[in-house]
């Protein structure tokens, strides 16, 4: 059996969950990035956090889906693995050795069930070269080979009975995805936990957060907009984006008022 020693245990709404020390092949070490994100305590994204259980109470007693996009090191896999019980689990990681991490996470927190997707969602399906600056990818001919497929792709078979939440941190990626399934995910009543991002970000897709949202907001989404970073930042409920929110923060998508989601 496999032995882990935890790095340290993260402690929130009566949950707790550990992360392994393991060394992984990466520039950036989980012990660091744990270190520096909640080694003294802090929640990492707290307000994101904060959606999280909040959901976890709305939706008790129903079955949930959480896909983890953009997972890294499993930080909100394993926070979603002790708030919703009995999940299916999805992460969502094209680095290797994070996926390797996020599983040893999962065997150490005990969520045998969750799953691990080593793959780069994108349009397109089939492999492209990709650019690494810090956690952002983007396209390019010299860059690291990922096996790509598109949003739509990673859904596990719709059921009426079962609440998905989908994560998404692809710092600005999302813009290549995210319009392709935004008609499959309104369908579903999915529910978005969307990080925004700065416009600089976003302009190589020629796109912006406002352009990514509008067709869940046509669909009678409702739309809530905060800082995920600043511990009881101020969630603001909105009929639109404007441009004062397009930086940095996290929209908030529920389906429409009825509907079986919430």
């Amino acid at each position: 059996m496999e032995r882990f020693v935890f790095h340290d245990e993260l402690r929130f709404a009566g949950k707790v969950v550990t992360f392994p020390q393991v060394h992984t092949g990466r520039k950036l070490q989980p012990t660091a990035w744990f270190e520096e994100t909640i080694g003294d305590g802090w929640l990492h994204e707290p307000r994101m956090v904060d959606w999280l259980v909040w959901l976890s109470g709305e939706l008790a007693g129903r079955k949930v889906r959480f896909y983890d996009i953009g997972a890294l090191f499993g930080y909100f896999t394993a926070i979603a693995g002790a708030l919703f019980a009995g999940a299916e689990i999805v992460a969502i990681e094209p680095e290797a050795e994070a996926a390797d991490f996020i599983r040893k996470t999962l065997k150490a927190n005990k969520l045998d069930g969750a799953q691990v997707q080593e793959v780069m969602l994108d349009n397109t399906r089939g492999s492209h070269r990709f650019a690494q600056a810090g956690h952002r990818f983007t396209r390019s001919e010299t860059g690291t080979e990922f096996r790509t497929c598109t949003l739509d792709d990673i859904l596990l078979p719709e059921r009426k009975d079962t609440a998905e939440i989908l994560k998404i941190d692809t710092e600005g990626h999302q813009a290549a995805f995210l319009p392709g399934a935004s008609s499959s995910l309104i369908r579903r009543q999915a529910v978005l936990l969307l990080e925004f991002d700065r416009p600089d970000k976003l302009a190589r897709y020629h796109t912006t957060n406002a352009d990514l949202v509008e067709p869940f907001l046509a669909q009678g989404y409702r739309l809530y907009w905060c800082d995920h970073r600043i511990p009881g930042a101020p969630i603001e409920r909105l009929d639109r984006i404007g441009p004062q929110h397009e930086c940095n923060s996290m929209a908030v998508l529920l389906p429409p008022p009825g509907d079986q989601a919430l």
